[in-house]
């Protein structure tokens, strides 16, 4: 929502990478962090947050929702059981793809990847 030169704005930021979860449904695989939030800006100068969710996103597709010391545990290597979190989503698909060529990971719907223009495996 935008009013004038203030509002509020709801926000998705990539946290970090998760290079070895395992799923208990799918088994080891990786994931990513993100934080999603609503925030108050002022001429575009974000003021002050909240509504804060940590989640990890899995490429297998499961995404669970995590406390802020679970998702920092993970960003600093630790092992987290998933058993203790709550799952949001049970995915049959990966909800991204990861480039071979160049390591990054990006949506499910390119074929090419938009790093480094490698053609990607159905």
């Amino acid at each position: 929502m935008f009013i004038g030169i203030f509002g509020i704005e709801t926000k998705t930021k990539t946290l970090g990478d998760a290079p070895s979860v395992t799923c208990p449904d799918h088994g080891m695989t990786r994931g990513r962090i993100e934080l999603a939030f609503t925030y108050f800006h002022f001429f575009f100068v974000p003021l002050f947050r909240w509504n804060r969710e940590y989640t990890l996103h899995l490429r297998c597709g499961c995404i669970y929702t995590l406390t802020r010391e679970q998702a920092e545990a993970i960003l600093d290597g630790g092992q987290v059981h998933l058993g203790d979190m709550t799952r949001k989503h049970t995915g049959q698909q990966a909800a991204y793809k990861h480039c071979g060529a160049c390591g990054k990971n990006f949506d499910s719907s390119y074929r090419y990847c938009p790093f480094c223009g490698t053609e990607l495996k159905r």
